[in-house]
C-alpha cells in the first residue's frame, strides 16, 4: 500500500500543525493527526556529525523572547549538569537542569517564570551552565 503524508501548518500567532495520512485504498478514510510543532533555528552546526570535545552553550532562541526561549548546549562526556537563570542583579531565578547527563546535544526551554512558577517581568536575564565530571 502506498501512502502519503500531508502536513498543513497554520501560521497564526501560535503555530498549529495537522499531519494527515492517506493510503491508496479508497475505503480507508483520510486520517488527521494533531502534531506538536517546534520550530528550531538552524545554528549552522551539523548536529549529527559534529562531536566537539568541549562543553558548548549556545545563544538562546528567540532572543528577545516572549513568552518562552530555548537554550541549546553540548555535553562532551557523562557528567553532572546544572543550568540556572539569573536576573540582571545576579539573583538566581530558576534552575532549569540539575541532573547527570551523557555525551550529546541538549535543548531546554525556559517559560519566563521563576522557581515558584511566577512570570518574571521584562528585563535582561542570563543563563549559566555548570558541569562537573564525576
Amino acid at each position: 500500500m502506498d501512502a502519503k503524508l500531508v502536513v498543513n501548518i497554520d501560521r497564526s500567532p501560535d503555530y498549529f500543525c495537522l499531519a494527515g495520512l492517506q493510503g491508496n485504498d479508497q475505503d480507508i478514510p483520510f486520517l488527521n493527526i494533531p502534531v506538536d510543532l517546534q520550530l528550531i533555528p538552524d545554528v549552522g552546526i551539523d548536529m549529527v556529525n559534529f562531536m566537539p570535545d568541549e562543553y558548548m552553550l549556545f545563544q538562546n532562541f528567540p532572543n528577545p523572547f516572549n513568552p518562552t526561549t530555548m537554550i541549546q548546549y553540548y555535553v562532551p562526556e557523562g557528567c553532572m549538569v546544572e543550568i540556572k537563570i539569573f536576573d540582571f542583579m545576579g539573583n538566581e531565578i530558576k534552575t532549569l537542569v540539575r541532573e547527570r547527563q551523557v555525551k550529546q546535544f541538549y535543548r531546554v526551554h525556559w517559560d519566563g517564570t521563576n522557581s515558584n512558577g511566577v512570570p518574571m517581568p521584562s528585563g535582561m536575564y542570563f543563563f549559566r551552565m555548570f558541569a562537573k565530571s564525576a
